[in-house]
């Protein structure tokens, strides 16, 4: 769906709204996604790979633990890597919302 007309403005609470439109259809989102700090520790894999929607990475190694921030709704990754001589190999262990890890 491409978007016809981009408008951003300034609400009285000091938030920005973005408002697309289409030829057929009007999407508002009136604030950011809110900002979360998790946390993810692994006990299983040699090395697992967080990867959030953004594309950035975190890796986990075995035994340790480690915070990082994502926003409320987004999907991460899980994946194991079994070589780390191999980093490229990975494989899915689950998509996890981003409010399913633990709170820092």
């Amino acid at each position: 769906m491409a978007f016809d007309i981009l408008c951003t403005s300034r609400c009285s609470a000091g938030s920005l709204e973005v408002t697309w439109f289409t030829s057929n259809q009007r999407f508002t989102m009136t604030q950011p996604p809110k900002k979360l700090r998790k946390h993810y520790k692994n006990d299983d894999h040699p090395v697992v790979v967080l990867r959030f929607e953004d594309t950035h990475e975190i890796q986990v190694k075995k035994g340790t633990a480690k915070e990082f921030d994502c926003y409320a709704g987004e999907t991460i990754k899980i994946l194991a890597v079994h070589d780390p001589a191999q980093p490229k190999e990975r494989d899915l262990l689950e998509n996890r919302k981003a409010d399913d890890f633990s709170s820092v």
